[in-house]
């Protein structure tokens, strides 16, 4: 499958998704509700839509815009971390983050790095989520590049190509593992 028809594919999904978990109210907790209707789900939507930047230059790419297409990419990952933990609140505030002080940290004020920790512990840690974890730090590692003072390794072309299938796959198995997805029922 090429890179512009995976590309193509992330768009319909997450625009899908998205566009559903909008209309959430009623379906879901209200406490849920109320997060969701913060969540700027069009810059979501129009940052996945950056991607074809990205796939339609793949062979041309400079190192300053692999840098910004790996932005890009981490922001889509990190966005969806946070998406999932709040769709899944009512489990996630029975096993929260806290702070040094030993505050609730909210889902949508977690850094990449808790995100990435609490999923690895407890949410990706059983097959088929397994594969996803060293991914995840890497989308991660490399996002960070953003910061161009010392060295990071940024990949190749190819890589970014090969997380393109992969992020593919990880929103897949995101939305497999969310509750009773709201395009199923009749709103």
């Amino acid at each position: 499958m090429d890179n512009e028809e995976v590309i193509k594919q992330i768009k319909e999904i997450t625009e899908r998704e998205l566009s559903a978990w909008k209309k959430a109210r009623g379906y879901a907790p209200d406490e849920v509700s109320d997060k969701i209707e913060h969540i700027m789900m069009d810059w979501i939507i129009s940052l996945t839509e950056c991607l074809d930047i990205w796939g339609k230059k793949a062979a041309d790419l400079t190192d300053g815009e692999l840098i910004l297409a790996r932005t890009n990419l981490g922001a889509l990952v990190e966005d969806w971390l946070k998406l999932f933990l709040v769709i899944h609140l009512e489990d996630y505030n029975n096993n929260p983050i806290l702070d040094c002080k030993g505050k609730f940290i909210k889902p949508e004020k977690l850094s990449f790095e808790k995100l990435r920790i609490y999923f690895k512990s407890h949410i990706l840690n059983l097959s088929p989520g397994q594969k996803f974890i060293n991914w995840i730090e890497s989308i991660q590692h490399r996002r960070n590049a953003i910061h161009a003072f010392n060295y990071k390794d940024i990949g190749t072309v190819y890589d970014l190509e090969n997380d393109f299938v992969i992020y593919r796959d990880f929103i897949r198995y995101l939305i497999d593992v969310m509750p009773g997805n709201p395009n199923e029922f009749d709103w």
